[in-house]
């Protein structure tokens, strides 16, 4: 772990030195973090690996206090902390240090909620302005005693659950939103329990690159289309951790996570010497690289040392084959540090100006308002306008967390064309041709991509490539560039659902007109069988009547001594008799019976 990799295309830091897991940092540099999961006591019961006598709380409480006494930081951010722990122990042994410190403050105490995050700073060098308090996020203004220069430090233990990706990056949205409202601030730290991994995570694309970018893959699963419409918040932030690859792209050399496109890493195939980095192994041989993180702002800060994750290589070893906590580690998280210089020399703030810097410039270059301070110390509405700006105009956060609409998305909603407006896009990106070819390249089709079951290898592997592709690109050009690269993606998006619609509706009309003609010949075929039936019941009516007619004419013809003429007439009549019945079945029968049978009783 060495030098951060700033975002928006800014100059790599210089590499930073290491300092020992268990030495001080003091004097350093000009302001050194420190920042740490301590597991909750009541959380403790779920861990079974390591003995319950060496895991109490009075010895792990020991091993926390003397461990971060020993460093010497000016500002400790823990997570995980209980409420009347803080009150009764932590406070009171840390206050013995020199240190004052703040409990957040969160309304939802309880049982089922038993803890929160907590910030320390040493009382020599820094008073608190001002705190912001949020269900996941505890903000803390400090002013430097001596120089007068403002760091916020936003405490952070997001939400939990692998799949609420959105969730955290609103937690981290709405708690810049409300910072850059409220204070004047020349740096900003976030650091803390992130929950999800530097390295393939939303929360670490949001931070680097100001908004979510296309693309990104969060334990093994690409994130919502949704999180891209989070405004952005304006901030330009840099990880301490080195960053061998962009934010959202997976990090395939840690044990236990999951991979490119759903597939899992078996810890059994993994050799744990091969795992150099990681700050959390709750379970033996399944450690996770980048849960705990720490981003600061380099215009303002640059960092010159960084706190080492194990004391040894024996330890680290001892680690992936024990788990944590063990008898060393009093928590199932690493510590994380870093040490900062500030980027004017002592003495001056020349060139310090309130963040954040990048919105200001943003809106500049937009020909709107830049943010500027309000009397009182707050930043006022336009300032709170510009973190929630993106792409022409989005809509704030709510102060619960949850994202306003607008920019790209009521841009891409309102296209008539999106497959015209988005290629028109691309070829007016302030980009050059390279950059636009590579962004073209990791953006096409794969040829028999399967939209359910599991790809190839080859399809795999060119996923992979793409997504390395397209990360390169975004991170090497202007924020406007990504933007519009942003809303690219969506017209495409757009315009892929569209011709898929169109040709279900080709599809359905096709459908129809075949059943409409079906039915047409049925139709047909029915019309024909019916006329059909009457001529051939008319011709065996015309039959009949002429075979009656000829019996009746050969009776008469016979002498009526021997009774021809009312033989041949009787005859006749039966013929016609028996063809009415046949032509009109038991109604013609019922007429002969009826009327006939009366005539019969008067005559």
């Amino acid at each position: 772990m060495a030098a951060a990799v700033a975002a928006f295309g800014a100059e790599p830091a210089t590499r930073a030195a290491v300092v020992a897991r268990r030495g001080s940092i003091a004097g350093v540099g000009d302001v050194s973090v420190v920042s740490w999961n301590i597991l909750a006591d009541c959380y403790l019961q779920q861990y079974d690996h390591y003995p319950a006598h060496g895991l109490s709380w009075q010895i792990r409480k020991t091993m926390i206090v003397d461990e971060l006494v020993t460093a010497q930081p000016d500002v400790i951010c823990l997570q995980e902390v209980e409420f009347d722990v803080f009150d009764n122990e932590l406070l009171p042994a840390l206050a013995e240090a020199g240190f004052e410190g703040l409990m957040q403050n969160d309304k939802k105490r309880g049982k089922d909620h038993p803890v929160g995050v907590a910030t320390f700073w040493r009382s020599n060098q820094f008073v608190l302005e001002g705190a912001c308090h949020r269900s996941r996020t505890m903000t803390t203004l400090l002013k430097e005693r001596k120089m007068g220069r403002t760091m916020a430090v936003v405490n952070v233990h997001l939400q939990g659950h692998p799949r609420e990706s959105q969730t955290r990056v609103k937690q981290l949205q709405s708690t810049l939103a409300e910072l850059c409202r409220k204070f004047n601030h020349q740096a900003l730290v976030v650091t803390g329990d992130f929950n999800c991994e530097l390295r393939a995570s939303a929360c670490g694309s949001y931070l680097a690159f100001g908004a979510v970018v296309p693309g990104v893959v969060e334990w093994g699963f690409e994130v919502a289309d949704e999180l891209m419409r989070i405004p952005g918040h304006g901030y330009s932030l840099s990880s301490v951790d080195e960053l061998t690859s962009a934010p959202g792209n997976g990090n395939a050399g840690n044990a236990g996570n999951a991979g490119d496109a759903g597939d899992s890493v078996d810890p059994s195939d993994v050799n744990p010497a091969d795992v150099q980095s990681f700050t959390f192994c709750a379970h033996p041989g399944r450690p996770v690289d980048g849960l705990d993180q720490l981003w600061y702002s380099p215009s303002a800060l640059r960092v010159v040392a960084q706190r080492a994750l194990f004391g040894t290589d024996q330890e680290r070893l001892d680690i992936l084959r024990m788990g944590l906590p063990n008898y060393a580690n009093p928590s199932d998280h690493i510590p994380i540090g870093a040490v900062f210089n500030w980027v004017v020399p002592a003495g001056s703030t020349d060139g310090l100006t309130d963040l954040p810097d990048l919105a200001a410039a943003a809106s500049a270059a937009q020909g709107g308002p830049a943010a500027t301070s309000q009397a009182g110390g707050g930043r006022g509405a336009e300032g709170a306008a510009l973190i929630g700006g993106s792409g022409g105009g989005g809509g704030g956060g709510g102060g619960d967390g949850t994202a306003g609409g607008g920019g790209v998305a009521e841009a891409v909603a309102e296209a008539e064309d999106p497959a015209g407006e988005a290629e028109s896009l691309l070829m007016a990106c302030p980009m050059d041709d390279v950059q636009r070819a590579n962004f073209i390249a990791a953006t096409e089709e794969i040829a028999d991509l399967p939209k359910k079951g599991k790809p190839t290898a080859e399809q795999l592997q060119r996923l992979k490539e793409q997504r390395e592709l397209k990360a390169a690109v975004l991170h090497s050009v202007s924020v406007e560039a990504r933007q519009i690269l942003t809303r690219v993606v969506e017209l495409r998006k757009k315009a892929k659902k569209q011709s898929l619609k169109q040709s279900q509706r080709a599809q359905q009309e096709k459908r129809a007109q075949a059943k409409e003609e079906q039915q047409r010949k049925h139709a047909q075929q029915h019309q024909h069988h019916q006329q059909g039936d009457q001529q051939g019941g008319q011709q065996g009516g015309q039959q009949g009547h002429q075979q009656g007619e000829r019996g009746a004419a050969d009776g008469a013809a016979k002498p009526v001594a021997d009774g021809g003429a009312v033989e041949g007439a009787v005859e006749g009549a039966v013929d016609l008799s028996v063809e009415a019945d046949e032509r009109h079945g038991p109604t013609a029968k019922k007429a002969k019976n009826g009327p006939a049978g009366g005539g019969r009783a008067g005559g």
